[in-house]
């Protein structure tokens, strides 16, 4: 199945073969354009800013039993192999990285409030969070702070009730279905994004 690229109202929603499914983005959400392999994805010089890009990586519920829960749709990296590969990708650009999971939803709505002063931005997998939670999307729009949204498998490719997420439509871009890949294709367009957006150093 080829990778896809689907562009809507500004919004980035690649998609991917996750081993089960169709590999196709959800449905009304644009027109479909082949994408490069992630490797090929050029990353912004930061050194102009004052400061290195800080990005918050929150972890939704049963993320903690990555590698054991059905591997066959999540794969078999644990969630500390996506931890130790994001922190090396942010050590090669020069960005700071802290990574939070939890399994209780107030928690993480704590969380959020919490880093809303000493991160650009968040990247966020919510897991089943992202289907049911409009308490989520509230708690991300209030760190007013860009957020890229993240999944290992492509839901749209699932049970239908997976095809909805309360979080897409704020999101500046949603990433699923490549694995550990999607979170460090959306760790680097994000940080992409923080970099442009914030320009030069005064």
């Amino acid at each position: 199945m080829t990778n896809a690229l689907t562009l809507s109202s500004g919004k980035i929603y690649l998609s991917g073969p996750n081993g089960s499914g169709t590999g196709l983005p959800p449905k009304g959400l644009g027109h479909v354009l082949p994408v490069l392999p992630f490797s090929t994805i050029s990353l912004v010089p930061s050194n102009e800013r004052n400061h290195p890009v800080r990005i918050a990586v929150v972890h939704g519920p049963n993320l903690n039993l990555l590698g054991v829960r059905e591997p066959e749709v999540y794969g078999k990296a644990t969630l500390a192999d996506i931890d130790r590969a994001l922190e090396e990708l942010a050590r090669e650009v020069g960005a700071e990285v802290e990574s939070f999971q939890s399994n209780s939803e107030g928690t993480i709505l704590d969380y959020l409030a919490e880093i809303r002063d000493r991160v650009d931005g968040v990247l966020i997998n919510p897991a089943g969070l992202g289907h049911t939670s409009v308490a989520l999307l509230d708690g991300l729009l209030a760190t007013s702070r860009p957020f890229a949204e993240v999944h290992l498998s492509n839901p749209a490719s699932r049970e239908s009730f997976r095809h909805r997420s309360f979080l897409t439509a704020a999101a500046i871009g949603v990433v699923a279905g490549f694995g550990v890949d999607s979170y460090l294709s959306g760790f680097r367009c994000l940080y992409n994004y923080l970099v442009r957006q914030s320009g030069p150093a005064q």
